[in-house]
């Protein structure tokens, strides 16, 4: 996770448009019926669908779009913490590529992989 000293970087890093890539649990690795079953039974995290995409920008705001559907909604980061709404994620890492989040919302935490598609515009100075 990122520490306090670098939220400043996180939260550059984080804009832009990503496209959901995989979930995966801590409980995969030991793959039970029983977390299967578990999981099937979770509602799934809407945020993080094959078919949103996420678009965060620098004035707090993050657009989700969804075929032709335009959403929006404010996010926060803060001590490597993302929220959006009511879901919580830790950010595992960013990379110019790769966005790696923990959900915190869920009794069997959930990771998520999202790969930017889109980098955001500098700005000319």
């Amino acid at each position: 996770m990122y520490s306090v000293n670098a939220q400043t970087d996180l939260q550059q890093d984080i804009l832009g448009k990503w496209k959901f890539v995989k979930a995966t649990t801590d409980a995969e690795k030991n793959t039970s019926k029983q977390t299967e079953t578990h999981l099937s039974k979770e509602q799934k995290d809407p945020l993080m669908q094959k078919d949103v995409l996420l678009r965060f920008e620098s004035t707090k705001d993050i657009a989700f779009e969804v075929e032709n559907i335009l959403l929006h909604a404010e996010y926060g980061i803060k001590d490597s913490i993302l929220t959006i709404g009511r879901h919580k994620y830790a950010v595992l890492k960013i990379t110019k590529e790769a966005l790696h989040l923990k959900s915190l919302n869920d009794s069997i935490p959930v990771n998520y992989e999202l790969q930017r598609i889109v980098a955001p515009k500098k700005d000319k100075k």
